[in-house]
């Protein structure tokens, strides 16, 4: 397979709506009508007032993640490789192609590709984003804190988070950082319109 045929592939396995297809499937329930539309485990929760329904739905975008990681690492055993075509499954999940463009915010899926290629920054998101809760009670500003925090620290030591657990050898090509700063960006792209709109509806409401 191309290189181009792989990001092509990466991207259409991470727009598999999950979190659109799960509760549509056992609870008859349009996601993107209700609650706070996005495509997504938490919305998908909400909504249907199911936990096993959220928790399927996280696992299954989580797992879009893995998978194409783990078929990017069996092509190229770079570290950017395996992230560039993991971003491309983050690109499909926040804009998927077979729902008209429209996706979440690409937490679950991110995790995933973590979970597979930096681990540690998982329990390092999860700690930045419980502690923000001092600073505020906004998910999606509590959410854009830990991404910030996370890829900042990502780039200062690669090295502490870079550790491949479940495959092995892995080498860098030299553009990681790049790699991790377009990331960062995609991620926020999706959590500042939130917060945007949450500001507006507040002063709509005051």
């Amino acid at each position: 397979m191309t290189d181009f045929g792989m990001f092509i592939l990466s991207y259409l396995i991470g727009s598999i709506p999950f979190s659109y297809l799960v509760p549509q499937y056992f609870a008859k329930q349009d996601i993107t009508r209700t609650g706070s539309k996005n495509i997504g485990a938490r919305n998908a929760w909400q909504v249907t007032g199911k936990p096993w329904i959220g928790v399927l739905s996280l696992i299954l975008d989580m797992s879009k993640g893995v998978l194409v990681v783990a078929i990017a690492y069996l092509i190229n055993h770079s570290y950017e490789y395996s992230l560039f075509n993991g971003s491309m499954a983050i690109l499909g999940h926040n804009y998927s192609i077979f729902i008209n463009f429209k996706g979440g915010r690409g937490l679950a899926t991110t995790a995933g590709v973590m979970a597979v290629i930096a681990p540690v920054a998982i329990f390092v998101w999860l700690a930045i984003y419980y502690i923000s809760n001092i600073y505020s009670k906004d998910i999606y500003v509590r959410s854009l804190i830990a991404i910030a925090g996370t890829f900042i620290s990502i780039i200062i030591n690669t090295d502490i988070f870079a550790l491949p657990v479940y495959f092995g050898y892995m080498y860098y090509n030299g553009y990681y950082d790049k790699l991790i700063i377009y990331l960062g960006i995609l991620l926020a792209s999706k959590q500042i319109p939130e917060i945007i709109k949450q500001k507006i509806k507040n002063n709509t409401e005051n």
